[in-house]
């Protein structure tokens, strides 16, 4: 279990740093807007677990930064 990014869990299995753990939709990702990464979730006794997190592609990015755009006007 290497190269993944690594997440600090508490014994409920939630990020130790506050964040939510996410899962993209199916239509996201066949829309090449997010990808389900691969992440070890590594618990209080030393347990590690693979798991997965959303993240927005680089296309996912383009079409929010369109949206933003488009809903407030424009690029200023």
């Amino acid at each position: 279990m290497s190269g993944e990014r690594k997440i600090l869990v508490d014994d409920r299995g939630q990020p130790l740093d506050g964040s939510e753990l996410l899962t993209a939709s199916r239509q996201a990702v066949k829309a090449g807007f997010m990808v389900n990464a691969p992440v070890i979730l590594c618990y209080p006794n030393g347990r590690e677990v693979r798991g997965h997190e959303a993240r927005m592609t680089q296309k996912g990015l383009r079409e929010a930064s369109r949206m933003i755009a488009e809903e407030h006007g424009g690029i200023q």
